[in-house]
């Protein structure tokens, strides 16, 4: 004879089981002496169970357990590698900066620039064009990336980066955070 499983037995007393299952364990129960046992002890073990007065603790309880078995807060996925490329894209910026200085005072390609108004002419010529292309690049790059209808107007394409990030730093905080705390030891 097929017993009860214990699982089933738990969910049947908790009241988990679809009408199906239940028919099933319930008639298995007033036939099987040894699963009615069972079941009368589960039961028992329960209502003991919800007897036991809820303890209210500290508002730090929680982090002095944690402190005592060595659980440390870990930042996040997102700020590991924010901070990480951070210096990269710091040492990145001022080399275009020096590059840029190099290129529009001439030393880069080795030609004098004449009169003063004209290197600044020509300076917010080049960083204005730099500007220009970049941008355009950039537009053009997130609309082979976000071809939706809606990503073709600035403003709805910006909308949608805010929800799209916005949806992974939630990600990050909720879901990834809590999957690296985890894997720590």
């Amino acid at each position: 004879m097929n017993h009860i499983s214990d699982f089933h037995l738990q969910e049947y007393i908790d009241n988990l089981l679809n009408e199906n299952e239940r028919l099933i364990v319930s008639t298995h129960i007033h036939e099987c002496s040894r699963c009615s046992e069972r079941y009368h002890i589960y039961l028992k073990f329960n209502h003991a169970i919800k007897r036991i007065p809820l303890v209210n603790v500290s508002t730090g309880f929680t982090d002095n357990v944690m402190a005592t078995i060595g659980v440390k807060d870990t930042p996040s996925f997102a700020w590991k590698v924010l901070t990480n490329l951070a210096p990269l894209v710091m040492a990145t910026i001022i080399l275009l900066i020096i590059a840029g200085a190099l290129y529009i005072s001439g030393a880069w390609n080795n030609t004098e620039f004449s009169h003063a108004a004209g290197i600044t002419k020509s300076s917010y010529q080049v960083v204005s064009t730099w500007i220009s292309q970049g941008t355009h690049q950039l537009n053009t790059w997130l609309l082979k990336i976000f071809p939706f209808h809606f990503t073709n107007n600035g403003i709805m394409l910006t909308v949608f980066l805010l929800c799209f990030f916005s949806a992974i730093g939630l990600m990050d905080k909720y879901l990834f955070a809590n999957l690296m705390k985890r894997k720590q030891p």
